[in-house]
Order: C-alpha cells, then sequence, then structure tokens
C-alpha cells in the first residue's frame, strides 16, 4: 500500500506541475507580460513515464528497504515537491499582480 500512496503522490506532482505550466503559457498567449521563459507542458507519454518511473523506484525501495523505510525515505523528495509546487503557485499569483 504504501508504494501506492508514494506513486500517487508523484502522480499528483507531475499532473500539477503540468497544470501550471499550462497556467503561464496561457497567461503569457494572452499577453500577460511575463519576465522568464514560459515553459511548455509535458506530453502525456512523458508523463507516463514518470508516474511509470516514481513506482518503479518505490517498489525497488519497498522490496530492498521494507515498508517504513521506504516512507522515510520519501520524505525529502515529498518536501522537495511540495516547496516546487508552491513556487509555482507563487509565480502565477506574481504575474497576476504585475499585470492588473
Amino acid at each position: 500500500m504504501t508504494v501506492f500512496l508514494c506513486t500517487l503522490f508523484y502522480a499528483y506532482v507531475v499532473i500539477a506541475v503540468n497544470v501550471y505550466r499550462q497556467e503561464i503559457l496561457d497567461r503569457a498567449n494572452e499577453g500577460y507580460f511575463i519576465r522568464y521563459k514560459v515553459k511548455a507542458p509535458f506530453p502525456i507519454k512523458v508523463m507516463v513515464l514518470f508516474i511509470l518511473a516514481a513506482f518503479a523506484a518505490n517498489l525497488f525501495l519497498f522490496i530492498i528497504a521494507g515498508d517504513s523505510e521506504t516512507i522515510m525515505i520519501n520524505v525529502i523528495p515529498v518536501l522537495f515537491f511540495i516547496n516546487l509546487l508552491w513556487r509555482y503557485q507563487r509565480k502565477i499569483k506574481k504575474i497576476d499582480k504585475e499585470n492588473v
């Protein structure tokens, strides 16, 4: 169950990053002023590849280390990805604030 929950979180991150990138791209296409380079969203094949790679890595960790160690090893990437999502939200708010 741990493997599926960790993989589900990574799938959520990949999809959320894709949505945030699409939001920024839509704002750039609407004519908003954006100071940095706008990155295009990931294609579906790349998203599925990332999710499968996360599942394989978590399954390998679960087989080698066990249940509790898999959770402990996934703490640092989870914190990194939460920070990444927070930075995307902050970028969108900054874009909206500058283009009022």
